[in-house]
């Protein structure tokens, strides 16, 4: 019996507008019409899943797909089910079948290999990442779980290895360049003039923001030029890296759930989205810096907001400005508080925010909402400006292009590309490496210290 493709048509017309209780109804008397139509019964379990009728959506799928078994979108909604409802062994195996029908799935695989690690099958779980990785080699998920897998497996050298062939598999800087421009710098420096070899020195971090003694050696120059007033730590041994990196991946996996999206910490009830040792150091720059405004970009649930209200509660002084393209319902109040809603890079929204500032304010800026380069990018320009002599700019998350987290969304890059241009054209701010103390941060490089004018 052929398909009504004018009455499909309309079904999926009406969940994309969210009235799925309509394509439901519509669906129902579609499929006792069209009972051997394969697209009706998955538009229906569609609609069904829509409306959080799991089971009855899970029965329309496998209808769908015992129809047409090469009817791979009734197999991958079907899975979305499977995740919130199946148990670890039924999930396996529909994997497994799943994959027989359409072996070149990487997302597939790559749950595959989640479920199998939290079963403990390591060795499975590692099959099927590397399956993953050599199907897709830059895939941030794949590479992942690879590492985690080889970490659970005890396979600590190989779980380094796997990180630094990952980072290599993606759009990086030029090590190269960075390493020339750094020994021109060094030139200049043994000849006295500072100011050149600190140029020099910034365009290589610029080149390769990983090179740990163009770091060292800015902070060095800058020291000499009285541009700070603090010493450089010295370049970092390149295994306590490689442990950081791992740290950071196993970090991620044991503190989110399955899909990797909500990390399980909390700062008096509230989710707050930052490492323990990232909140230690945020206390010291507040508290050494004395910031009276912070502009925080990207408020999610407030926990980061009400964490620095805490901190100024104890200091005596200082407001929150917390912006979010979507701010939710329940966010925590407090008086220091103000929520924005709208695009940390929205000419209105920023105009609205520095119209908050004081003349007499101090004021410190930290970019957390979307990590793309892009924006960034767009953020790094739009508020750069506001932050005070003496004060921060601060980066989070420049661990995604540090280490293969599973977040897809930046294969093309994430902060540290953005900071890494920003840094090479903005000599007023420096890469503070003192705030990596700790060595895990989940904003390494990020920590961004304006100095004071000439």
């Amino acid at each position: 019996m052929t398909s009504d493709m004018t009455i499909l048509k309309k079904c999926e017309a009406l969940i994309e507008r969210g009235d799925a209780r309509d394509a439901r109804d519509l669906m129902e008397d579609y499929r006792a019409a069209h009972p051997q139509d394969h697209v009706g019964h998955y538009l229906l379990g569609l609609a069904r899943y829509h409306l959080g009728e799991f089971e009855a959506a899970d029965e329309a799928f496998s209808v769908s797909i015992g129809l047409d078994p090469d009817y791979e979108n009734a197999w991958w909604t079907r899975l979305l089910i499977l995740q919130r409802t199946a148990s670890h062994e039924r999930l396996i195996a529909y994997c497994v079948e799943y994959l027989k029908r359409f072996p070149g799935r990487v997302p597939v695989r790559n749950y595959l290999g989640l479920v199998y690690g939290k079963e403990q099958r390591w060795d499975d779980s590692l099959a099927c990442y590397e399956d993953s990785v050599a199907r897709m080699p830059a895939g941030t998920v794949g590479n992942f779980g690879g590492v985690v897998a080889r970490i659970a497996l005890g396979r600590f050298d190989d779980a380094a290895g796997a990180l630094l062939t990952a980072k290599a598999s993606r759009p990086r800087f030029d090590p190269g360049l960075a390493d020339q421009l750094n020994k021109e710098g060094v030139v200049l420096a043994e000849k006295g003039q500072w100011a050149e070899a600190a140029g020099a020195f910034r365009a290589a971090i610029a080149a390769h923001i990983e090179l740990d003694d163009a770091h060292y050696n800015l902070g060095v120059a800058l020291r000499e030029l009285e541009a700070v007033d603090f010493s450089p730590p010295p370049p970092q041994n390149p295994a306590f890296r490689n442990l950081r990196d791992l740290y950071h991946v196993m970090g991620y996996y044991e503190n989110q759930d399955p899909p990797w999206q909500v990390m399980r910490s909390s700062w008096q009830g509230v989710p707050i989205q930052k490492f323990p040792s990232d909140l230690t150091v945020y206390h010291q720059i507040l508290w050494e810096t004395k910031p009276t405004l912070i502009v925080e970009c990207g408020t999610f649930q407030g926990g980061s907001a009400l964490y620095y209200a805490s901190l100024f509660d104890m200091m005596g002084e200082g407001r929150i400005v917390s912006v979010d393209l979507y701010l939710q319902a329940e966010l925590p109040r407090h008086p220091r508080i103000t929520y924005v809603a709208g695009s940390s890079t929205d000419p209105d929204v920023v105009g609205r925010v520095r119209g908050m500032a004081k003349p007499d304010d101090r004021v410190m800026v930290i970019l957390d909402s979307d990590h793309s380069a892009s924006h960034v990018a767009g953020e790094l320009e739009a508020l750069h400006a506001l932050v005070t002599p003496g004060c921060y700019l601060v980066v989070e998350d420049t661990t995604v292009d540090l280490s293969p987290v599973a977040n897809t969304s930046y294969q093309n890059g994430g902060p540290l590309y953005a900071l890494a241009d920003f840094i090479g054209r903005h000599p007023e701010f420096v890469i503070d490496r003192r705030r990596e103390q700790y060595l895990t941060t989940v904003a390494p490089y990020g920590f961004l210290y304006r100095m004071q004018a000439p």
